[in-house]
């Protein structure tokens, strides 16, 4: 029996099929695309959740590891105030940051015309009273930056300093402030 949404192959075709529109994945009850390797680097897998082991470096110049502190815990402050918590939560003010930088080798590649985007995992503590330690990953595309991952991890023991969340998600983020 033939159903509007059902493909006349009966979901029995499993070859290859190249989209006009730009993909945002890669089935895995298709063949691969021949000669494309199917990693974090080429689908749109958020970092945290990529197995594949990068070699990554330690970031030491001095403004970088600024920009990318700043940012981070701008993002998360962002990320208290897009879910209306900020008159329960301590203001998230940067302390002290380290980042390391993602090394990616284009093997047989002498000449690069584009500036490649380059990816951060960004740790960062903030200043009492919010405290705290977090990571999340970065992405640089010349001078703009973005999260590369959706969730930041909190890397230090809370208790609970985030009780007065009602969202589990949030209570890692959150430093409540003393009763309001």
């Amino acid at each position: 029996m033939w159903h509007k949404f059902q493909p006349a192959s009966n979901f029995t075709d499993a070859n290859f099929k190249r989209f006009d529109d730009p993909a945002r994945g890669s089935s895995l009850l298709r063949a691969f695309e021949a000669g494309k390797p199917r990693n974090c680097k080429t689908l749109p897998i958020p970092f945290q959740y990529c197995i594949c082991q990068f070699v990554k470096k330690d970031v030491s110049e001095n403004s970088t590891l600024s920009m990318l502190g700043e940012f981070a815990s701008s993002q998360l402050q962002l990320h208290l105030d897009i879910h209306n918590v900020t008159t329960k939560c301590e203001r998230i003010k940067l302390l002290k940051t380290e980042a390391k930088q993602y090394v990616t080798v284009l093997p047989n590649v002498t000449h690069v015309s584009i500036s490649p985007a380059i990816v951060y995992d960004v740790t960062f503590e903030v200043s009492p009273p919010a405290k705290g330690k977090f990571s999340i990953p970065v992405r640089k595309e010349g001078e703009h930056l973005q999260l590369a991952g959706e969730v930041f991890s909190r890397l230090d023991r809370y208790g609970k300093r985030g009780d007065c969340m009602k969202k589990d998600v949030l209570k890692p983020l959150c430093t409540c402030k003393e009763k309001i």
